[in-house]
This record gives structure tokens, sequence and C-alpha cells, in this order.
């Protein structure tokens, strides 16, 4: 399973770490160092489901959006102190229907789309009017938790374009010294995002405003 897990947050609102940089994690009760994740953006994946809506909907189509090229830091908290993330995803590394997922989707993704079809929609997503890529090439999720003890939820923050979202994620998470993976599901909306989703014929073919995730986080313990 190759679903991904948005994990470990109570958000922090410092930027992302420059290549080659560590992400900063609070010190334990003895002034511990955190221990240092790098996230592989090989086996790590955000998997988004996006449906259509109104009463025409039946000539449109839901759709599957694998994040992938996925970039980040992990600061693991000494002795129950909190512990700290930065995830960076690639706006134009996002892949539109790849036919493997689809089916892996389930039922509601069983239409087979043309070449045509998945290039407007990728176009229309990467356009101005929702994730316009050209000036927001980057979407950031950021946070923290409350300790290892907490590793059963998360506050994730989503910063897309020049909104964010927050919200408390369930998780479930295995951290040994040499890894952390961590996987979720969770839903949001377009509104929540500050995102207008693409609608026709007065809204009687759209997409709907509800967003499925599931994530899979994987990290490398730093030499």
């Amino acid at each position: 399973m190759r679903t991904m897990t948005v994990a470990l947050a109570v958000l922090a609102c410092q930027a992302p770490p420059l290549p080659g940089q560590t992400l900063p994690g609070a010190q334990g009760a003895l002034g511990e160092p955190p221990r240092l994740y790098r996230v592989s953006s090989e086996a790590t994946e955000i998997l988004i489901r996006v449906f259509t809506a109104g009463p025409l909907s039946r000539f449109g189509h839901n759709h599957v959006i694998v994040a992938q090229g996925i970039e980040g830091t992990v600061a693991l908290g000494a002795d129950g102190a909190a512990s700290r993330f930065v995830l960076q995803v690639p706006v134009r590394a996002l892949e539109v229907d790849p036919p493997d997922r689809r089916r892996e989707a389930g039922d509601e993704f069983a239409a087979e789309l043309s070449a045509a079809d998945i290039l407007a929609t990728r176009e229309n997503m990467l356009g101005p009017q929702l994730l316009d890529a050209a000036r927001y090439p980057v979407i950031t999720v950021r946070g923290t938790t409350q300790g290892a003890a907490q590793f059963t939820a998360a506050t994730v923050r989503f910063e897309i374009r020049q909104s964010a979202a927050q919200r408390r994620v369930p998780i479930d998470a295995r951290v040994t010294d040499e890894s952390i993976r961590v996987t979720g599901v969770l839903e949001l909306s377009h509104d929540e995002l500050g995102l207008r989703p693409f609608r026709t014929l007065a809204g009687a073919l759209r997409v709907a405003l509800r967003l499925q995730l599931s994530f899979e986080i994987v990290a490398l313990r730093e030499p």
C-alpha cells in the first residue's frame, strides 16, 4: 500500500529547511538533541481522490491525483518532547489518473479516461484558477506532535497558494532508530484550502468540494 500519512503535527510556522539543512526540533528535558530523519521521496506518497458533483455529474469523471517527489525533514523530540516535521510537495510533479491507481481506488474510478481527458484535467489543476503552479510551485505541510506518546494523532497544516488549513488527524506511526513510517486518512474541502474547483453549465457539472486524502510518509535517520 502506498498511501501517504501526513503525520506528526501541531504546526510550526517556521520556514521549511533549505537543501542540506535540518529541521530544528525541541530539546528533551535534559537538553538532548532531537533525532533527525530525512523524508524518502521514493517511499513517500499522498493520494487524493476528487469527485464530480451536480445534476449532470454522470457526464463527468472522478479523478485520482498522486503526489510524489516529496521532500522534507522530521525532528523526533527526545524524552517526550514535541516532534516537528516539514514536507514540500512539488506541484508540477502531481500525477493525474495513473491507470493502476484508478483501479486500486475502487468502482467510483472504474471509468477509463483518454489521454486528452487526463491532460485537460491536469492543465486545469495546474492553471491559475486552481493551484497556479507558475506562481506557487510548492505545497507545504508542517507541524509538531506533543511527544512520542502522542503518535496516534497529529495536527497538520497544509499551506497552498496563500491559504492554509489546519486539521487534527488520526495517524498510525511506526518509529525506530532507523526510520519513521506514518500513514493516515483524512477528508478536506476545496473551501478549507482556499481553492475554487472547476464548474461549468452554471454548476450543473462541477468538481465536488470534498477531497479524500490518504498518505504514507517514510523518513530515514540522518547519519
